[in-house]
């Protein structure tokens, strides 16, 4: 009945399921869904940039996550060297939260790491590349039962034939009651996965409070700065005010994130000078996204007009000028 067949990816290979145990095949489901489990977690830890390079990667460089809010701490970070008073005392506190969500997120993703992925691929997905290759061991021996079968068909007077078929069905008991075991085992262990979830959301549960209680703090250090500034206050240097500490991440299961009280003295301003004008050489393509993206096509040579942040040049190609990613080109 091939309505009733599924295709099982296992090792790269297509692999027909026909009939088999109601246990068998929600082995074969929960395989899939281990397969792809973490993929489709990263998708929502570690959202995909705009645009994805093709082969940008130089050698060398550190295979490591960015954040998308790395990029906006240095693009604030940028601004606030070069403002005074109020507003700059508002972009470095905005900075320092958005630091702060970065740290947060390499902290929890190095816990799922150990907390989660690690046992997954090392004893989850091991158990169950163990029943596969038990699975095929039990389709192996029912041919070999199929086979001597057919030798003791064509002479039933065979004794050589009749020991085979003896053998065949021997094993292939054997195989069954292996691959059982395996599978009651694997089953019995249905509370320690589970509880891989439990430790899973739990990171994530800290994560999602780190960030709200952040967040909640630097709406109350903007709110009174936004006071401080509208009662005409020009900056706060008598004034105290909750500044950030940088997080230590050992303590990161402890409830609530340090902070301290001090007097905030503003800098001297720090107006840097726009770096010059200079040419750059597309490497790859690149479809702008948005409206105040800049399209290039592979050796196109627009002017870079300044760097946003450390992903993004702000440019001027042919009269047109918008966002190109920095990774996209090389400066010449």
């Amino acid at each position: 009945m091939d309505k009733f067949k599924s295709k099982l990816h296992l090792g790269g290979k297509t692999k027909s399921k026909v009939g088999g145990t109601r246990e068998e095949n929600e082995i074969s489901d929960i395989t899939k869904f281990y397969m792809h489990f973490r993929k489709a977690l990263n998708s929502v830890l570690q959202p995909p940039h705009r645009f994805k390079s093709t082969g940008s990667t130089k050698k060398g460089k550190a295979n490591t996550v960015v954040y998308e809010e790395k990029g906006l701490v240095t693009y604030i970070n940028k601004y606030s060297e070069r403002t005074s008073g109020n507003f700059h005392q508002a972009l470095q506190d905005m900075a320092n939260t958005y630091q702060q969500i970065a740290d947060f997120k390499s902290y929890r993703d190095s816990h799922l790491q150990t907390e989660l992925f690690d046992p997954i691929n090392g004893s989850v997905l091991t158990e169950l590349d163990n029943i596969s290759k038990l699975k095929k061991a039990v389709t192996d021996a029912e041919a070999e039962v199929n086979s001597a079968r057919k030798g003791t068909e064509k002479n039933p007077q065979d004794q050589a034939a009749g020991d085979r078929l003896s053998r065949a069905n021997g094993n292939l008991s054997q195989a069954k009651e292996k691959l059982q075991r395996a599978i009651d085992s694997f089953k019995r262990d249905d509370a320690n996965r589970i509880n891989m979830f439990v430790q899973g959301a739990q990171i994530q549960q800290e994560f999602y409070k780190k960030a709200a209680d952040a967040f909640s703090q630097l709406v109350a250090n903007l709110n009174t700065i936004k006071e401080r500034s509208t009662n005409g206050m020009l900056d706060g240097s008598n004034n105290e005010r909750i500044s950030y500490d940088k997080m230590n991440m050992n303590q990161y299961d402890e409830p609530g994130y340090s902070t301290t009280i001090k007097n905030f003295s503003s800098p001297a301003v720090n107006h840097k000078e726009m770096n010059g004008r200079c040419k750059c050489r597309a490497l790859y393509d690149f479809t702008a996204e948005a409206d105040d993206d800049l399209s290039l096509r592979k050796n196109d040579e627009p002017t870079i007009l300044e760097q946003v942040d450390d992903q993004w040049y702000y440019g001027e190609l042919n009269g047109k000028k918008g966002h190109f990613p920095v990774e996209f080109v090389e400066k010449i």
